[in-house]
């Protein structure tokens, strides 16, 4: 076989999901050299193999391809470059003394598993460095985050001063004995790891984050926001923590309350801050909205100068302002029976609840969709079933539609949308609402109707047609007023018997 003249004549393959300066490492280890001089002879010198991991310029990549035989594709996969693409890191720091905006990035450290680098002779796997990794699969136990020789974070690779590569299987860590600085040299495969049950929560935990990590899914900073408000609830209030944060505190950590409330770097942290924030995530269980209320007691309850019970709807998204639209949601969602109907509707607590987002020209767009009063059809939906003063039911209507105007409205004054007789209004809803059901209901429709005008549109441009009707001679007002009313009976239910009254003083 004939060779070219700078392509390496062995061959070493990487292992699946091995990290790029891994399997540098392994390749000089193979030819009896450092990882430096191999780096040098590939025509990347001054370039140490734990900063390729970080970043891979396009030509180093296309030589370290050329010259070790090895697929581009599939040693661009071995960086952490591919994954900061996947949005999953934003901003990766370029080394290992940095941090990543939303997850803590391991850097040149790297969490391990005993049984994995005695089974492939020291090779390091990538997934051992991202952030959100915590278990091994294979091997059902919480990797391990310290040297016990050093009691600090394994230093890989750190050997340079041998003259030749090693094994990846010992810590390179420089300590210092007896006055001077040497190698650790502890044999990380003998190091005792934390069993996980088969079944547990915390494989199933890290099964999803894998899940997840393939997917490229932003969904991780929703479990990650959660997961460190999971571990802050538990050092605030352990004793409130519903049955099941028992049961992950005593698969991954014994029993014991983790020593940080916000750091996620420690393995069985994370293993538990994941394990509650996917159970606080999960809407559809029993589990899930306890542990999620759980969160939202324990932030209310530890609000200065306030009391949980009397927090207006600011304070109680005051913490939630980095979270996901989904868990403003539910915390909106579980303020909505304290909240008075008028932020109910702005918030719309009831129904799709969110943060007010409609600026006063979307206000004025659904204002031309609807008649100066509710049509007769939706307020029968939304009268109890007890006789009301019929000059109740107008003002209730009348209100209904100063009240469509609110919702999702950034500003909760309109003064043009205002009727004139507001107090008459506040009174009619106050005899027209029954119980607080009632109310709900009345916020829960009103919402849906409103979110409904502004995606499909009504049959009547109600400003156009009072607009026309101004302009008619007044003689011809109760002709006018009829062919409306016929218009409107023919424009279907939505815009049945539209009445309306123009700004121009028309009755």
């Amino acid at each position: 076989m004939i060779w070219a003249a700078d392509r390496l004549p062995i061959v070493l393959p990487p292992l699946p999901g091995e990290a790029l300066d891994s399997w540098i490492e392994a390749y000089a280890c193979r030819l009896r050299t450092s990882s430096t001089g191999l780096l040098r002879f590939l025509g990347l010198p001054g370039i140490a193999a734990r900063h390729l991991v970080f970043r891979l310029e396009e030509a180093d990549l296309k030589a370290l391809a050329r010259l070790t035989d090895a697929d581009a594709s599939e040693l661009d996969r071995m960086t952490l470059r591919s994954v900061a693409r996947s949005d999953l890191l934003p901003q990766l720091p370029q080394n290992g003394d940095e941090m990543a905006p939303v997850w803590r990035h391991l850097g040149r450290h790297s969490r391990f598993c005993p049984r994995c680098l005695a089974d492939n002779g020291g090779r390091w796997p990538l997934a051992w460095r991202l952030p959100f990794s915590f278990a091994c699969q294979q091997h059902q136990c919480l990797l391990v985050d310290h040297c016990p020789g050093c009691r600090d974070r394994p230093q890989l690779f750190t050997n340079q001063q041998l003259g030749r590569s090693t094994s990846g299987a010992h810590c390179m860590r420089l300590t210092l004995r007896d006055g001077r600085k040497t190698a650790c040299r502890h044999d990380l495969t003998q190091t005792p790891a934390q069993p996980l049950p088969p079944d547990g929560t915390a494989l199933a935990g890290q099964q999803h984050l894998d899940a997840l990590v393939q997917a490229g899914s932003p969904a991780l900073h929703h479990l990650y926001f959660l997961s460190r408000r999971c571990l802050r609830s538990l050092m605030l209030s352990p004793w409130a923590a519903p049955e099941a944060v028992g049961l992950a505190l005593r698969e991954c950590n014994g029993g014991l309350l983790p020593d940080s409330p916000h750091d996620l770097a420690d393995a069985g942290r994370l293993a538990i801050g994941t394990t509650l924030a996917i159970w606080a995530s999960d809407t559809a269980t029993t589990t899930g909205q306890a542990v999620f209320e759980w969160l939202i007691r324990t932030d209310q309850a530890h609000r200065r100068n306030a009391s949980a019970s009397n927090l207006s709807i600011d304070q109680r998204l005051l913490s939630w302002g980095r979270a996901s639209p989904e868990i403003v949601s539910r915390v909106i969602a579980d303020a909505d029976q304290n909240l008075p109907l008028d932020t109910r509707l702005r918030y719309r607590s009831a129904a799709h609840p969110r943060r007010p987002d409609l600026a006063d020209a979307d206000m004025r767009k659904r204002a031309d969709k609807i008649p100066a009063a509710l049509w007769p059809s939706w307020t029968l939906r939304l009268l109890p079933n007890t006789p009301i003063d019929p000059r109740t039911v107008d003002g209730f209507r009348r209100g209904c539609r100063s009240k469509l105007l609110l919702a999702g409205a950034k500003s909760q004054h309109h003064t043009w949308a205002q009727p004139s007789n507001r107090l008459i209004i506040r009174m009619a809803f106050r005899r027209v609402i029954a119980s607080p059901e009632h109310e709900t209901a009345i916020a829960s429709c009103l919402t849906q109707l409103a979110s409904h005008l502004d995606d499909e549109g009504s049959p009547i441009d109600y400003v156009s047609a009072d607009d026309a009707a101004c302009s008619r001679p007044r003689a011809s007002r109760s002709t006018s007023t009829s062919t409306r009313s016929s218009a409107a009976g023919r424009a279907g239910p939505a815009a049945e018997q539209g009445e309306s009254t123009c700004s121009g003083g028309c009755s």
